[in-house]
């Protein structure tokens, strides 16, 4: 018996961006790999080479005289089984199914919880019209995750995407004001702090040459340390071992970087003042600004993750903010605390 399903044309390849609120039939391809439930085993194969297929065999679904998905034939019983059984005494009458009104949204998550390499549709009368591939599932969790990372890198600069998509003046005002005054604050702070260490400021000025360079440097590791961190907070809770191990990680890797970048300072502070004590201490100050700012980009949006805030938008502004001041309050304070001992020891 060669007889195949009216479902039967061809593999439909789907190539346009889903919309999760539509029918799964919008991402839904033709089944080729069909037999009959009343064929023998050697009549399904010869059935199945007869249509020449030319696409991967995920399952051999079963169906009835009326088309209705009655099971799934494995593929060791269609090789290996005995040719003279019906596929009706070997397949497998368990098959998890979907029907064809359902939305692509809830079809992902079937692939998601069964574990499953196609997902077959059926009407309301349990007919087989076609089955979902895995591929659609996999393109469509790639594109989330894409999109995810699309709107956390947007947040975390203090933007949105739908506002870059937009050109609302007073909305783009409103949004990204909060920003530029956790800024403003952070400025002032720092300003705050450098005015508290003006007698060391004037005595060694070289210390204020290199006070932009740290806060950039600050800035920099610590916007890093707030990345790496984010992605433990796609998590509903955050494992204490999991976090105490990433911030070993990010505390080793800032302390070489402050270690490299420190030396480099040193270099060029010495070859601007000529004066190797100044270098030393820079080496050690900026050395130690940087992994302060490490550990509080690190942090922070664990903490406000654990506190049911958004680390995505509060992060960024906060991150920045906190490491401006402790690179400014550890790169000055050390300064006055080792200058003066550092002379000493050298005169």
């Amino acid at each position: 018996m060669d007889r195949m399903p009216s479902i039967y044309s061809g593999t439909m390849v789907i190539s346009r961006k889903l919309n999760l609120k539509e029918p799964v039939t919008s991402a839904m391809s033709q089944v080729q790999t069909t037999v009959c439930a009343s064929q023998t085993i050697k009549d399904a194969l010869d059935t199945l080479r007869s249509r020449m297929i030319d696409h991967r065999i995920m399952y051999i679904y079963v169906v009835d005289d009326e088309d209705v998905l009655v099971g799934v034939l494995p593929i060791r019983e269609l090789i290996l089984g005995d040719r003279e059984r019906t596929v009706e005494k070997v397949m497998r009458t368990s098959v998890v199914r979907i029907r064809m009104d359902v939305d692509l949204e809830h079809a992902l998550g079937m692939f998601a919880s069964h574990r499953l390499l196609a997902l077959p549709v059926v009407d309301d009368k349990g007919r087989l019209m076609g089955a979902i591939d895995v591929q659609v599932y996999a393109d469509e969790t790639f594109e989330l995750a894409q999109t995810q990372r699309i709107n956390d890198l947007f947040q975390v600069m203090g933007v949105s995407v739908e506002e870059a998509r937009n050109s609302n003046v007073l909305r783009g005002y409103r949004k990204r004001l909060p920003w530029l005054l956790c800024n403003v604050i952070g400025g002032i702070g720092c300003a705050v702090i450098a005015w508290s260490f003006s007698m060391t400021l004037e005595t060694w000025v070289a210390l204020a040459l290199f006070i932009p360079l740290v806060l950039t440097l600050a800035e920099s590791i610590s916007m890093q340390a707030m990345t790496f961190s984010l992605q433990l907070t796609h998590v509903p809770s955050v494992q204490w071992s999991t976090l105490l191990r990433r911030m070993r990680t990010e505390v080793i890797v800032a302390a070489m970087l402050g270690a490299s970048c420190g030396v480099l300072v040193a270099i060029v502070s010495w070859l601007i003042t000529g004066d190797h004590r100044i270098g030393i201490v820079l080496a050690l100050s900026v050395c130690s600004a940087m992994i302060s700012s490490s550990i509080a980009g690190g942090l922070v949006p664990v903490f406000l993750h654990q506190v049911r805030l958004d680390p995505r938008i509060a992060a960024g502004p906060l991150v920045l903010v906190l490491a401006d001041l402790a690179a400014t309050s550890v790169y000055l304070g050390l300064a006055t605390g080792l200058l003066p001992a550092v002379v000493d020891a050298t005169s």
